[in-house]
């Protein structure tokens, strides 16, 4: 949904948008500008007139008729945007606002593995463990690089993967996720690379376009621990 109507006259330097719903994520802006150049926009937002919460600074070379776009890594709740125009070689003008809300999904359901393998295990911390329902028994192998794959059971379509790391020490990891509906699935879905400590959960999510799969296998390319999870959820 979108709102395009704002309060206030195109020419104003700052101006306020009502948004009627809340949840204001992302925005487009289509630039009305002559000359061309150096531009710097503040957005701010709120549930009050004159919102002051900056979501994003917006600076760079603009155009004539070029969409500015701000989009947020998660939706804040708002009722007033507020654009603030502090640098143009132009007069400050906008064609058009345009404001969207979040997709309303169905709710997730979360999948009950029927089995799991792995490429090693250290001990008695058994690939079973990393999809027991409990968080503090985890699967454990040895060095990088080390897999674990989970059999879903059928054909399902995967929307999302919660992957709660057991790691010491902290540090940069990089986990590859594939999955098919055959066995030993090739098919690249995601990488994760970035710093990770104990306990942290990583996700992935395909809810928007979920991807139909059996087999899932998250393999880990690099570590500073020896490879491991507590846990891994899958959800439809």
């Amino acid at each position: 949904m979108y709102c395009a109507k704002c309060s206030a006259s195109i020419f104003r330097n700052t101006f306020s948008c009502f948004h009627p719903r809340g949840n204001g994520s992302p925005m487009r802006m289509l630039v009305s500008q002559n000359p061309a150049g150096q531009t710097t926009h503040v957005v701010t937002g709120g549930m009050s007139p004159a919102p002051t919460g900056v979501l994003q600074t917006v600076s760079r070379n603009t155009v004539d008729g070029q969409w500015l776009e701000v989009s947020l890594d998660t939706a804040v709740s708002v009722r007033y945007i507020r654009i603030t125009t502090t640098g143009s070689p132009s007069w400050v003008s906008w064609h058009e606002l345009e404001f969207y809300r979040p997709a309303v999904l169905p709710a997730l359901t979360r999948i009950v593995p029927a089995g799991v393998s792995a490429s090693g295990t250290y001990g008695s911390n058994a690939p079973g463990q990393a999809i027991d329902g409990n968080n503090d028994t985890p699967w454990t192998a040895t060095s990088a690089p080390q897999w674990i794959e989970v059999d879903l059971g059928a054909v399902v379509p995967l929307k999302k993967i919660r992957l709660l790391t057991s790691q010491n020490p902290a540090g940069q990891t990089t986990h590859v996720i594939k999955g098919d509906t055959v066995p030993a699935p090739g098919r690249e879905l995601k990488v994760l690379s970035g710093n990770t400590a104990d306990k942290q959960w990583l996700e992935s999510s395909w809810e928007g376009a979920p991807v139909n799969v059996r087999h899932v296998r998250i393999q880990t390319m690099s570590s500073p621990s020896w490879v491991s999870w507590h846990e891994l959820e899958f959800y439809r």
